[in-house]
């Protein structure tokens, strides 16, 4: 009866080391978190300002301009009582200059006069008015030198919204330089021919309009358009798409013979990673303003970062590493970013030691723009691995863990924002002839970082300038 005992104690106290035993070797296997991925707000992107310097030659212009007034002018007033006069007037080529917003042109030329005088005339039986004595010949530039007299026009440009120039062109100056005085009559025939003359030439003010508004640079705004309108691929990042919406124009001013004025392309452009572009819009109507406030572009970004590779660096800094929680030895054999709920991350960490399994934590992606730094903070274990750790292993339930690993996720993001502003800026230039795009990125940041299903979304912005220019 006491052998038989023995047996039954001993079996027993097997009973109880092999449950002992298969309690210790049994893994710790929560269910792992799902994953729901909440709505992305889209981008909202600011209007970007392109900067393109416009410099239009008026050489030709203005040689159209000269071959277009005429070269001669005459006329005159036949009357029987006071002065009768005909004037011949020749001009030499317009002298033309441009300074500010305003043209002057220059016009040189000579003049004769012939004048005759009755001092009374009668119809007494006659049938028409006739001088009662001969009438006084006498004449200015006539078997002498041609006398001199000097104009001057200016013309104010404009350009309209079908990218037309529109001219308002005055006379300025009309001055006789050698005046015609008669000293036997005491008379000055100045004024009279300065009348005749100035009525001739306020004409031609409408002829010189009409030739300004013939200067179009439409076919130039339409080319920079569709240069606006091309995609820019920046590998192995993405595709920057200018999408124009408007074009606003400088008031235009002048140096020497050249019409200078700047163009801004107002923009909403977007970075993708879809190389796809929108249908080209239409050149818009132009709308002019006196200045821009800036010559800045402003572009919102979204930069992905696979969660493989956030996982690899969490890898490097935190796999292998031992800790040891109440006496027991736990080995950090693995970490992952298996994906996102709502707003956090998920995180699967296995680990080996005094027992051995998974732990699933989620955590908060937050990023600091003083120090331009990403981390995981809010680390806790999901609820399922709360409710199995309360039950089987409390003593893992410890902040050890937790804070070990949110000082491993600490990413410093300045390597990756430099290198991607050095791509941008080594791609930032291309040629659409006649015309060439050279972009700058002066600045980048993080503004907000949102948890996608794959990725980790980190939107950026980034201001820079950009131009283009006629090529050479």
């Amino acid at each position: 009866m006491l052998q038989k005992k023995r047996k039954l104690g001993v079996l027993f106290l097997q009973t109880v080391l092999f449950g002992l035993s298969f309690s210790a070797c049994k893994q710790i296997a929560p269910l792992a978190p799902a994953n729901e991925v909440a709505v992305i707000p889209p981008i909202e992107q600011p209007v970007s300002h392109i900067i393109v310097p416009v410099e239009l030659s008026l050489t030709n212009y203005f040689k159209q301009i000269d071959e277009s007034v005429d070269q001669e002018f005459n006329g005159g007033e036949q009357q029987c009582e006071g002065v009768s006069y005909n004037y011949h007037f020749q001009r030499k080529p317009i002298k033309f200059s441009a300074n500010n917003k305003k043209i002057s042109y220059d016009v040189a030329g000579e003049y004769w006069i012939k004048m005759s005088y009755c001092p009374k005339c009668t119809d007494v039986f006659r049938s028409k008015p006739s001088c009662i004595s001969p009438r006084i010949p006498f004449s200015c530039g006539i078997n002498e030198p041609m006398r001199k007299m000097e104009l001057q026009y200016s013309t104010s440009i404009g350009i309209n919204e079908k990218y037309q120039l529109v001219g308002q062109t005055k006379l300025e100056k009309l001055e006789a330089k050698d005046p015609c005085e008669v000293s036997v009559f005491q008379y000055d025939a100045t004024d009279i021919l300065l009348k005749e003359v100035k009525k001739a030439l306020t004409n031609l003010t409408v002829d010189i309009d009409k030739e300004i508004g013939k200067y179009s640079f439409k076919k130039e705004a339409e080319s920079a358009w569709k240069s606006a309108n091309q995609t820019i691929a920046f590998s192995p990042y993405g595709y920057l798409h200018i999408q124009p919406i408007a074009l606003v124009l400088e008031t235009p001013h002048f140096e020497k013979d050249n019409l200078l004025t700047t163009v801004c392309i107002d923009a909403r452009p977007i970075f993708s990673s879809d190389p796809t572009t929108k249908l080209s819009s239409p050149l818009p109507p132009l709308k002019q303003v006196s200045s821009f406030p800036t010559d800045e572009f402003d572009l919102i970004m979204d930069l992905r970062l696979n969660y493989d590779s956030l996982s690899h660096v969490l890898q490097s800094l935190y796999g292998k590493k031992e800790l040891l929680i109440k006496n027991r030895k736990v080995i950090i054999d693995s970490v992952a970013i298996t994906g996102a709920a709502k707003n956090q991350l998920n995180i699967a960490l296995r680990f080996s030691g005094y027992k051995k399994g998974y732990l699933y934590l989620t955590g908060t992606p937050t990023f600091d723009e003083a120090t331009q730094t990403i981390s995981i903070t809010s680390l806790d274990y999901d609820l399922a691995t709360k409710h199995v750790l309360l039950k089987t292993a409390k003593w893992l339930f410890n902040d050890r863990i937790l804070t070990a690993l949110q000082d491993a996720t600490l990413h410093d993001l300045t390597p990756q924002l430099e290198q991607l502003k050095e791509v941008i800026n080594s791609n930032f230039h291309y040629t659409y002839a006649p015309f060439v795009v050279k972009g700058k990125v002066n600045h980048l940041a993080v503004s907000s970082i949102f948890p996608d299903e794959k990725e980790l979304i980190i939107r950026v912005l980034s201001t820079g300038k950009v131009k283009v220019t006629t090529a050479n």
